[in-house]
């Protein structure tokens, strides 16, 4: 074997394994494109059209799902948490499921909900293209006027899980 075929062969190894680590990195990454800031500075401190819940909720999250997502389905644990925070006697955070209009219809999202067993106080269809919402889940923290106080995007780790829970229960009086 020459000089020259030793080095080409060394180098399609090093191309094959560089193709491999980029591989592997994009399948086993979660990919949570960072469109919460611009989100942020678009909702945040304007109202939504669908909310509030209703006049005896403190505020409310909304929930941007989709059927298809699995993100969504990885959260719902977070979800059933959320479902209960503010569910006492002085303090009620309600949950709104937001499905894409465009591509499922309410009872798609009604029956995702039912087998994540999964209770909210309203499903509202819309079009995200419309809100400028880009990708489930997203999350919108709505005080009893409906206004957004919060917003986060894609699967959701520990600390923002509890940054959401933290702002919301700040809605509910000191008991």
């Amino acid at each position: 074997m020459t000089r020259f075929e030793s080095i080409s062969n060394m180098a399609v190894i090093v191309v094959a394994g560089c193709v491999l680590v980029f591989t592997a990195y994009n399948r086993f990454t979660p990919r949570v494109p960072n469109f919460s800031a611009e989100l942020a500075r678009q909702f945040i401190g304007k109202p939504l059209e669908f909310a509030p819940v209703n006049t005896d909720t403190q505020g409310a999250v909304a929930l941007f799902l989709s059927k298809d997502c699995h993100f969504c389905s990885d959260s719902m644990d977070f979800y059933h948490r959320l479902a209960t925070l503010g569910s006492g006697p002085s303090c009620e955070i309600g949950l709104v499921a937001v499905g894409p209009r465009n591509r499922e219809s309410r009872q798609d999202i009604e029956e995702y909900l039912a087998k994540h067993q999964l209770n909210v106080n309203r499903t509202v269809m819309v079009n995200y293209s419309d809100l400028g919402v880009a990708g489930t889940p997203t999350l919108m923290l709505l005080d009893r006027s409906g206004v957004v106080r919060g917003v986060w995007t894609g699967y959701l780790q520990e600390t923002a899980q509890e940054d959401v829970v933290r702002k919301a229960r700040a809605f509910c009086p000191a008991s």
